[in-house]
């Protein structure tokens, strides 16, 4: 074959050789998505640059015209690549069937057979003459072209038009990075189109078409090499709905946050720009517990709470994993759904419901109460009231008496225990002795004496304080006897009633302010849960201990102090 220099084949054989190159990389990378097609692209590219680059260099007429129908085979595939690229790019890989490939390859297998047969047989359908020319020291054809060329091209733009339209779509669709690298290879596919058209207006006497398409093979390799934009993002968006209400997050394998719906960047308050591209660990970095809790995680639903300006917010958590055609793990799809209201209303929906146990509950324990220590009282005066029928001694009496004292009693403190779970505290600024000497002298003390060491003013319900001192003054009294001696005193961040009586042993001081939990045959066992709950109305802790003289000490604590009186008093002992 003879040959003659031209510097037109220097970029198409520089084309043809760095595309067959390309071929062999892509052939390794060729489980991810679209790589079959790019692979088509790089191999229709290197037939096309490289039988361009031997037409020209050699000048014998029959090697050009054989090169030439060469050329036609890279053409026609290459068009057909490209195509089936950008419909998988798109996500409309559901298109590409074996039927439809045959579909789209009909017109390129009859305009390859053409050309084969048209030195044969003669048709003249694809070329119906040449003869050559001079550019410069080159000697070329010049072809006239018959109907079958232009159907052929006008078929081919036809496609080409198609994909370019499917890439603008996706560019108009997407954001940030992805639609920078759409861009890229729009821009990539406009390279041989321009040339082309240079060709065609007579501005260049070579087609230079086939150098412009490897800068679209390279821009393409470059996506589904380094960017690996083909590998999550479509399969993604066949997995979720574009536009939810929830916050939509696709991750690759490498923890990169590759596309986020509005939603998403509503929730994170951040822009969408700002967002793809970052890493997980960056994105949610005021968080690392979250992170390190669904790092390694595929697949998982869970709740999880943030707190966010001081104000608590729920969330659901639901990681879904991406494969590829391969089934290979390219990815994740990551949801979040604010549910704050929604647990709100839930955790609200709880609390009633445990109102309502709690309300049961007391409704079964004040029955108990009614139906047991009731009666005991009414069986004794019942008892004593056929027995003074029937002697008239006035003992009888003495005893009904006692009887129905007692049971105005339980039914004092049963009363007072269930309004004040009832009740709701109206804090104000209480002088703790003088509630205590008020409290003091509403109980029936004997002998017993009551000391307040305190000066100090505290945030109370004074009813309620009250009344839980004189529960406390009373227990003091009726197991210390007639003659203990109380004190009232100031602790650190509280107050204390202590007494010199026998004390509560260790192992029973938790039970003492259980409803009903008494030691003597006269007492109620309420007296004390009446106390247990107006300290925790009023947000304080109350626990039972030993006094220094060896009796019962109740400590009060976590209450509110107020600015003091003008001035401070120690109570002398009252009642003895």
């Amino acid at each position: 074959m003879s040959l003659q220099f031209s510097i037109y084949t220097v970029p198409l054989a520089l084309a043809a050789g760095l595309s067959a190159a390309l071929v062999a990389e892509v052939f390794r990378l060729r489980d991810r998505r679209t790589a079959p097609q790019v692979l088509g692209v790089l191999v229709a590219t290197t037939i096309w640059a490289g039988a361009d680059a031997i037409r020209i260099a050699s000048s014998d007429p029959a090697q050009k015209l054989l090169w030439q129908d060469v050329r036609f085979l890279g053409s026609t595939l290459v068009v057909l690549a490209v195509f089936l690229h950008a419909l998988e790019y798109s996500n409309r890989e559901e298109w590409i069937t074996t039927r439809s490939v045959v579909a789209l390859s009909a017109v390129f297998v009859v305009t390859n057979g053409l050309m084969w047969t048209d030195q044969l047989v003669g048709h003249d359908l694809v070329i119906t003459g040449y003869r050559t020319a001079t550019v410069g020291s080159t000697t070329v054809l010049e072809f006239d072209y018959g109907p079958w060329f232009y159907l052929n091209a006008a078929y081919s733009y036809l496609l080409l038009a198609g994909a370019m339209g499917m890439y603008v779509t996706e560019f108009l669709q997407r954001r940030g990075a992805f639609r920078r690298q759409t861009a890229g290879l729009i821009l990539a596919l406009s390279v041989p189109w321009a040339l082309n058209g240079v060709f065609l207006l007579g501005y260049s006497p070579i087609d230079l078409t086939a150098f412009g398409l490897t800068v679209t093979a390279v821009a393409f390799v470059a996506q589904l090499h380094w960017f690996q934009l083909l590998d999550v993002v479509p399969i993604a968006r066949s997995t979720v709905v574009n536009h939810i209400e929830n916050g939509y997050f696709v991750i690759d394998a490498d923890d990169m946050v590759l596309d986020v719906n509005e939603a998403g960047a509503e929730l994170l308050g951040r822009p969408r720009e700002a967002i793809i591209g970052t890493t997980v660990d960056d994105l949610f970095a005021a968080y690392p517990g979250v992170v390190e809790t669904f790092r390694d995680r595929r697949d998982v639903r869970e709740d999880i709470t943030l707190h966010q300006d001081g104000e608590r917010h729920d969330y659901e958590v639901d990681i879904s994993p991406i494969h590829d055609g391969h089934d290979q793990y390219v990815g994740r799809v990551l949801l979040i759904r604010d549910v704050t209201e929604r647990r709100r209303r839930q955790r609200e929906l709880e609390r009633r419901t445990e109102a309502l146990e709690r309300q049961n509950e007391r409704l079964d324990r004040f029955a108990n109460i009614v139906a047991h220590d009731l009666r005991n009282p009414l069986s004794v005066a019942k008892g004593h009231l056929e027995l003074d029928r029937a002697d008239h001694d006035p003992e009888n009496l003495d005893e009904i008496e006692e009887a129905l004292d007692r049971m105005d009693e339980i039914t004092d403190d049963v009363l007072a225990l269930a309004r004040q779970e009832e009740a709701t505290v109206d804090p104000e600024p209480v002088d703790l002795a003088e509630c205590c000497l008020d409290a003091w002298r509403t109980v029936d003390t004997g002998e017993a004496g009551l000391r307040v060491r305190t000066a100090r003013t505290v945030a109370a319900d004074p009813s309620q304080l009250r009344r839980s001192l004189e529960n406390l003054f009373r227990n003091s009294i009726e197991q210390g006897g007639p003659a203990v001696d109380v004190t009232v005193g100031d602790l650190e961040d509280g107050f204390y009633v202590a007494d010199d009586g026998p004390g509560i042993p260790p192992d029973e001081r938790d039970r003492v302010f259980e409803s009903g939990y008494t030691t003597i045959e006269s007492g109620t066992g309420f007296g004390l849960s009446v106390v247990e709950n107006i300290a925790e109305a009023h947000g304080w802790s109350v626990r039972a201990t030993e006094s220094e003289a060896g009796g019962a000490r109740f400590e009060f604590t976590g209450v509110e102090e107020r600015p003091p009186d003008e001035t401070g008093r120690e109570a002398e002992p009252e009642g003895r």
